[in-house]
């Protein structure tokens, strides 16, 4: 047996103690705590604006990473580290994309659904996927493509017909739509105003040119898009489609009005299915119980990434379906050394949910492959929707290193 040195002991004595210090209902809180000499963070799936989540398929000519700032690239080798690892048959799909995330993930709704399970719960806990990471880690196309193929798993199972997919309000919407359009046509909506809003004041200039040689007007080609497509299986919306939501005294009716008039599933479409994605805030929880209030007995309704701080009473029969977190070790001293893009490889670990085992903690502690890690604690992490506390993940680590020694 392989015998681990007091070096490496000690950095994953400090990285349990940052676990422990750590605040698990607040992602970012893992990525920033530090704790000389070591720090641990989560393996973060960065920004996919050109490549893929855990990016480790593609095959381009140029160099992937040229361009990426040290962050991006010391994320992408600790990414590369942890697919390394990955053990498919006790862990599934490795999430390398949203499409094959969505994939592990509906294996877990199946399995609920067919348990009489409508309410489902799946936190990817990563900060492309993260609403509370802000602009510069989350992706809302990373997140729409995770839906939508989602939703394409359900559909070819005969799960659901057609699902409602619902963010927070419509700036988001209109987001998602733009990044869309811009992947398609190589220009958004906005910068097709813009340049319409140019296009009319040259039409404008010609017509008065031709008025004065008694020619004809020159008629002006509209362009016309759809953002919808009739035959697709799913349908992107906002809980309070374009209303305006005070944080007065009159949110609650606001709210209500708008959900009442917006968040409704179109029958006559064959939709069955909605999924809410990263409700946080007041507002949020205001229009998810009136959701739930209205389809909670009878539609399958799957939140994406919940970050209510608490959640509503309506949701008491929800269940964690899938759900990881991603952790790496690595020594603090690597940001400061000469070559700031190398990652020293350390312990690392998946906390995981899928439905229908109980929570579990894999561990990689010399780079040649993820173990389970035995529970000797002896009782059930966390709840059924919501992730195990640090303290139980930090002691499990620190008795499966201290059984290897």
């Amino acid at each position: 047996m392989k015998r681990i040195h007091s070096g490496f002991l000690c950095i994953v004595i400090a990285a349990c103690a940052i676990i422990l210090a750590a605040s698990f209902s607040t992602p970012a809180s893992l990525r920033l705590k530090t704790c000389s000499p070591q720090k641990i963070s989560k393996c973060t799936l960065s920004e996919s604006n050109d490549y893929d989540d855990w990016d480790m398929e593609d095959e381009m000519d140029e160099d992937p990473t040229e361009g990426m700032t040290g962050e991006e690239l010391r994320m992408k080798a600790m990414r590369i580290l942890l697919e390394n690892s990955w053990d498919g048959k006790a862990m599934g799909t490795v999430p390398t994309t949203p499409e094959k995330a969505a994939v592990a993930a509906a294996e877990s709704v199946a399995l609920a659904m067919g348990r009489s399970h409508n309410v489902m719960m799946i936190d990817l806990s990563l900060p492309s996927y993260d609403i509370l990471e802000g602009p510069k880690f989350y992706d809302q196309k990373a997140v729409y493509n995770f839906c939508t193929s989602l939703t394409n798993q359900l559909v070819e199972r005969k799960l659901i017909t057609r699902s409602l997919i619902l963010v927070r309000n419509d700036q988001e919407r209109r987001s998602i739509e733009c990044a869309i359009e811009k992947t398609v046509t190589g220009e958004s909506s906005y910068d097709m105003a813009r340049s319409q809003e140019s296009d009319d004041v040259v039409d404008f200039r010609q017509q008065l040119l031709n008025s004065w040689d008694s020619g004809a007007p020159l008629e002006k080609t509209e362009i016309k898009m759809s953002t919808s497509d009739p035959n697709s299986n799913h349908r992107l919306w906002s809980m309070v489609g374009k209303e305006e939501i005070s944080t007065g005294s009159d949110m609650f009716d606001e709210v209500i009005a708008a959900v009442d008039k917006h968040a409704r599933l179109d029958t006559r479409q064959q939709e069955d299915a909605i999924i809410i994605v990263s409700p946080y805030d007041t507002a949020d929880v205001i229009a998810v119980r009136r959701i739930l209030a209205r389809y909670g007995q009878t539609r399958t309704i799957i939140f994406l990434n919940s970050r209510m701080e608490t959640l509503p009473v309506e949701m008491s029969n929800s269940v964690m379906v899938y759900g990881v977190m991603p952790l790496v070790a690595r020594a603090s001293a690597t940001r400061n050394s000469a070559n700031d893009n190398d990652v020293e490889p350390g312990l690392k670990a998946v906390v995981m949910k899928r439905f229908p085992e109980e929570w579990s903690l894999f561990i990689d502690a010399f780079g040649d492959g993820f173990v389970r890690a035995k529970d000797r604690l002896g009782y059930h992490p966390g709840t059924s929707n919501a992730f195990p506390p640090g303290e139980w993940i930090a002691r499990n680590v620190q008795y499966h290193v201290e059984g290897l020694q």
